[in-house]
């Protein structure tokens, strides 16, 4: 887990097992107001944002398994609710903490399940006043699935059940649909931007967290003390000064997105980026290639690295007929011109930079 400094760009610790970490997989940080709280597939942990303290606590969480999974975090005030995951070396179910005696409760099958003793899989947790309520599966009633809603409240520290819903059949429920809305996600909901970057917002407010959600594709050699990164949205800038990326140029869409394809594109090589040192013009290019072959959507984004400037957008009907597949791209600049050549050296379109016309050259074959 990695503490930086956003304001001076500094990473301030990096939290190794040998502060404390107790598990190398699956880490889900939640933020309080004094701590940073991190979920793991073997418990769950907390960093003290003042000391750097890191304390674990894996067999403690009064769980009866072998292995405690935890998922979402909820805090109220004293008391720190942490979800338990169903899986193969855990029942599940959800654990209390008491941050005035420091003591946790922990409820499975045996407290919360009428019917069977099984997986508690919870579908549905939120905070209510003096309390928690919750919504899991519990067995079935004339071959009827049924999803109980039980809750919670501190004064009395027992579980009261709320309704008992079949989930199928007739008078059913359709479970999906009713917990979005009976159970919303904690306030963040996440909306493409038009530059393909995600934007993190609270749904009541509609104030924006940042940005996040950026594959990364394709990273330049180093040129004169920098290095250029194409991802999924933009063309991002990397300085050994800086261990943060710069956002250089939103290129206005995710690229290899639209058609679902960017991991195959990705490893096919049919997402270029090439770059002409001496004068910083750069082209991006995806030929829009999946498992089943290539679509009609290719599409060429032409970028001057050095005014951070995006130059043109070039469609399919702009570049090569009939939707080849362009590989192995490298361009070089002369006077105003910008030649684009494949990897076999052959030159297979050219841009006028004075008005950014780009002219095919049809009767050169690119390699497939």
């Amino acid at each position: 887990i990695i503490k930086a400094n956003p304001e001076t760009l500094v990473t301030e610790k990096v939290f190794t097992p040998k502060d404390g970490l107790n598990s190398t997989e699956g880490y889900r940080l939640t933020s309080a107001a004094d701590a940073v709280w991190f979920s793991t597939q073997n418990g769950v942990g907390r960093i003290d944002t003042k000391t750097n303290t890191v304390t674990f606590t894996d067999r403690g969480l009064g769980i009866k398994s072998p292995q405690v999974s935890t998922g979402t975090i909820l805090f109220d005030g004293d008391h720190v609710w942490v979800q338990i995951v169903a899986n193969t070396q855990s029942m599940g179910g959800i654990a209390l903490l008491d941050k005035t005696t420091g003591k946790w409760t922990g409820f499975d099958s045996d407290n919360l399940q009428d019917r069977v003793i099984g997986k508690v899989d919870l579908e549905g947790i939120k905070l209510v006043p003096g309390g928690i309520q919750i919504a899991f599966r519990d067995g079935r009633v004339n071959q009827t699935e049924r999803l109980v809603e039980k809750e919670y409240q501190y004064e009395s520290g027992i579980w009261k059940k709320l309704s008992d819903k079949p989930t199928t059949g007739d008078g059913g429920i359709p479970t999906y649909e009713y917990m979005r809305t009976a159970y919303p996600q904690p306030p963040v909901y996440t909306l493409p931007s038009a530059n393909g970057l995600t934007i993190m917002r609270n749904p009541v407010t509609g104030q924006s967290y940042g940005t996040n959600g950026r594959r990364n594709y394709i990273l330049s050699p180093m040129i004169v003390d920098k290095r250029y990164l194409l991802t999924s949205a933009t063309i991002d800038i990397i300085q050994d000064s800086s261990p943060f990326n710069k956002i250089l140029i939103p290129l206005g869409e995710g690229i290899g997105l639209e058609q679902s394809f960017a991991n195959v594109a990705q490893y096919q090589q049919t997402i270029q980026f090439a770059i002409d040192p001496a004068s910083l013009i750069g082209l991006v290019t995806d030929s829009a290639c999946g498992p089943t072959g290539c679509t009609d959507h290719q599409k060429a984004w032409l970028v001057d690295l050095k005014s951070e400037q995006l130059l043109r957008v070039y469609t399919s009907a702009d570049l090569l007929p009939g939707g080849k597949i362009l590989t192995g791209l490298h361009l070089t600049k002369k006077g105003s011109v910008v030649e684009v050549y494949n990897k076999l050296g052959l030159r297979v379109f050219t841009i006028d930079l004075s008005d950014y016309h780009l002219t095919p050259l049809s009767t050169i074959k690119p390699a497939a």
